[in-house]
């Protein structure tokens, strides 16, 4: 039996760019690169609630912290919202990060833990954004050196993964100033970064089938807990080598010692953090897995797929995926 059940989608849904549960409930947003926006409720059967289709794709999405407000980044520079009262994509308010109408992309939209007003963005260009959403205006920006690939959280802390193999530690309480500036455990480029669910560190990913483990703490005793390990990679008796996949999402279970890695040879694999080893290998879905996350209550695990072999392509006219995305849940274990 299947470990998945596969959500209704449009024909031919473009590539996936973002996807995410709501923080209270069961509903569930899936933004993909031909400018639509799925939004679901997997409560009991899962079903489609509503298509809609934003001005520009939509590169990431952001749930509020204690309600269903629910912000998305778009290829523009835009930060917008659903408008739930007339199910559409709000188009009053939008704020931009540029005021000469440059598209920068928004591709990264995080909750400021414990501050319910306050998400921050960031942009391809390196631009970071704490955004009010009380005015929908930024309180604070900051233009980064490089570009920034992934950011990720804490209470306390807004870590950044950028171009260079160079991640950079903010206190939230001065945001001019990283406290940390650090290079990437991994030599290739980052493909995912979450923080720890104790907050003691975080997690990256790269294009190479790697993945390290990370502490803020510079003490030498606990920067000896620091580990990396090799993950998505399949072996080719003949020659001897491996097959080398990129790891696209990381996802930890907040109440357990575990991690969850998404990579393009179509596996999630589980992996026990504590004793540093493999728990799990699930159903291969035949499509890169791009983006995973947990429901509210941990209980539902959502992932998509999606057919990347554009990147390969030379010709911009092809640069077209061959397959559809799909959504999946997968099922509860006994």
């Amino acid at each position: 039996m299947s470990e998945y059940v596969q959500l209704p989608t449009p024909p031919d849904l473009d590539v996936v760019s973002s996807l995410q549960f709501s923080n209270v409930d069961n509903q569930l947003s899936v933004a993909s690169w031909d400018q639509s926006l799925l939004l679901y409720d997997v409560t009991n059967t899962p079903r489609l609630l509503n298509t809609f289709k934003s001005e520009t794709p939509i590169l990431s999405i952001n749930y509020g912290l204690n309600s269903n407000a629910t912000y998305l980044g778009g290829l523009d520079g835009s930060i917008r919202h659903i408008d739930y009262e007339n199910m559409k994509i709000s188009t009053d308010n939008a704020t931009r990060t540029s005021s000469e109408g440059i598209s920068q992309g928004i591709n990264n939209l995080k909750n400021i833990k414990n501050k319910d007003n306050l998400i921050v963005s960031t942009s391809f260009d390196g631009t970071v954004q704490y955004i009010d959403t009380r005015i929908y205006k930024p309180v604070h920006t900051k233009t980064l050196d490089d570009k920034i690939f992934k950011i990720d959280t804490t209470s306390l802390n807004t870590v950044i993964g950028m171009a260079n193999r160079k991640i950079e530690v903010y206190d939230i309480r001065n945001w001019d100033q990283p406290f940390q500036i650090r290079e990437s455990g991994l030599k290739y480029q980052i493909r995912d970064l979450k923080c720890f669910p104790n907050e003691q560190g975080y997690a990256l990913s790269s294009i190479d089938g790697r993945v390290s483990m990370e502490y803020f703490d510079n003490a030498p005793e606990v920067q000896a807990q620091k580990f990396a390990f090799k993950c998505h990679r399949q072996s080719n008796k003949q020659t001897k080598e491996d097959m080398v996949y990129p790891v696209n999402s990381l996802l930890f279970h907040p109440t357990g010692n575990t991690l969850f890695t998404a990579g393009s040879d179509g596996y999630v694999c589980l992996w026990n953090l504590e004793r540093r080893r493999r728990m799990k290998q699930y159903q291969n879905l035949q499509q890169p897995v791009t983006f995973l996350d947990l429901n509210y209550n941990n209980q539902l695990l959502v992932l998509s797929t999606s057919d990347d072999n554009f990147k390969n392509k030379l010709d911009l006219a092809t640069k077209l995926p061959s397959k559809s995305s799909k959504i999946w849940l997968k099922l509860k274990e006994n």
